[in-house]
């Protein structure tokens, strides 16, 4: 699946989800708080773009609902979108 970002380009929903993904394991494995907060705040860049990715993995429909919630688990991500 593949959407088109803001400098024309497309981008591959598979890569964003692993992205995000190995963003996540590194921060939980973070030796410094500072690395946990810059791999948790790329996790959420990615978690981010993957919503607005055209294909409807993480996208909202008209009642609100998300087919798939990233934040329900450990927290990690939600965090930074919190403050």
């Amino acid at each position: 699946m593949l959407a088109e970002v803001e400098s024309g380009t497309v981008e591959d929903l598979n890569a964003l989800l692993l992205k995000e993904q190995v963003e996540l394991l590194l921060a939980q494995c973070a030796h410094s708080e500072d690395d946990r907060r810059l791999h948790c705040k790329e996790a959420f860049a990615a978690a981010k773009r993957i919503e607005r990715h055209a294909a409807p993995y993480r996208s909202r429909d008209k009642s609100g609902h998300v087919r798939f919630d990233a934040h329900s688990y450990d927290g990690m991500v939600m965090e930074l979108s919190a403050g």
